[in-house]
C-alpha cells in the first residue's frame, strides 16, 4: 500500500473545491460578529473594542457549522466542550484530518499556546527516519492534526486564511495549503464578498455572546 506524505493527507482532506466556501464562512463570521457588536447597546463602548475577537470567533464558528451542516462545506463538525476549560471549539473532521479554527497574528506564526493545542497537536510526529524533503507516514497513522488559521483586520478584513498542520514538538508546519495565495474560480457570486447577515444568526449569535460573557464573568468571580 502507497503511503502518504503529510501534504498529501492534508491536500485530500481540504479539496481545492472547498476553497472559496471556507473563506466565505470567515468572511461572513466575522461580518456577523462585527454586526453584532454595532447593534448591541452594551459593546458601544470601548467594552465592543475588548470583545471584538471573542465575538468574531464565535461568529466564524457558528457560520462554519452551519455551511457544514447545509453541504456548502464538504466536512463533519461538531461544537464541543474543550478537555481542559469551560470554553468551546468546533472539531472538524475531513478524510483523515482533524481540525480546529484558530486566530494567528501572521500567516506563519504559531497561536498563542494552549494546554488544549498542545494536547491535540501531540499526534503530529513526524517518522523518525523521514527528511525535511519527504516526510512519509507509515503503517496506520492516528488523524492528522490541522488548524484554520486566520487573521481579520480591524475594518473586518481577512488578511490570511491558511489549512496548516503543526509539529508536535516544534514550531513548525509539516503541511500547509494557503487558501488566499490560489486563484479561486468565482460562481454566480462574488466570493470575496460578505453575504448579507441572516437576521435569524445574527440574533442567534448575540444571544450565544451574552451568554459566553455571562458564563466567563461567573467564572471569573469563582477564582
Amino acid at each position: 500500500m502507497q503511503t502518504k506524505t503529510f501534504q498529501q493527507r492534508l491536500d485530500t482532506a481540504f479539496p481545492y473545491d472547498s476553497y472559496a466556501n471556507t473563506l466565505r464562512a470567515l468572511r461572513e463570521g466575522i461580518a456577523a460578529g462585527d454586526d453584532v457588536i454595532k447593534g448591541t447597546p452594551m459593546f458601544s463602548s470601548k467594552v465592543g473594542d475588548d470583545m471584538r475577537g471573542l465575538i468574531r470567533r464565535a461568529g466564524i464558528l457558528m457560520r462554519f457549522e452551519e455551511m457544514c451542516k447545509a453541504g456548502d462545506l464538504p466536512f463533519k463538525c461538531t461544537l464541543t466542550p474543550m478537555p481542559r476549560g469551560t470554553w468551546h471549539w468546533l472539531d472538524i473532521y475531513s478524510g483523515d484530518c482533524h481540525g480546529h479554527i484558530v486566530r494567528t497574528e501572521d500567516p506563519t506564526k504559531f497561536p498563542e499556546d494552549t494546554p488544549n493545542r498542545q494536547d491535540a497537536r501531540a499526534s503530529n510526529m513526524p517518522n523518525f527516519f523521514e527528511t525535511e524533503e519527504e516526510r512519509i507516514i507509515r503503517l496506520a497513522p492516528p488523524k492528522l492534526y490541522t488548524w484554520l488559521t486566520y487573521r481579520a483586520a480591524p475594518d473586518g478584513r481577512l488578511s490570511h486564511a491558511l489549512w496548516q498542520s503543526p509539529s508536535a514538538n516544534a514550531d513548525e508546519w509539516l503541511a500547509r495549503i494557503n487558501l488566499m495565495a490560489v486563484v479561486i474560480q468565482k460562481k454566480s457570486e462574488d466570493t470575496k464578498r460578505p453575504a448579507a447577515v441572516d437576521p435569524k444568526s445574527k440574533m442567534k449569535l448575540k444571544d450565544n455572546v451574552v451568554s459566553i460573557i455571562e458564563k466567563k464573568k461567573s467564572d471569573d468571580t469563582k477564582r
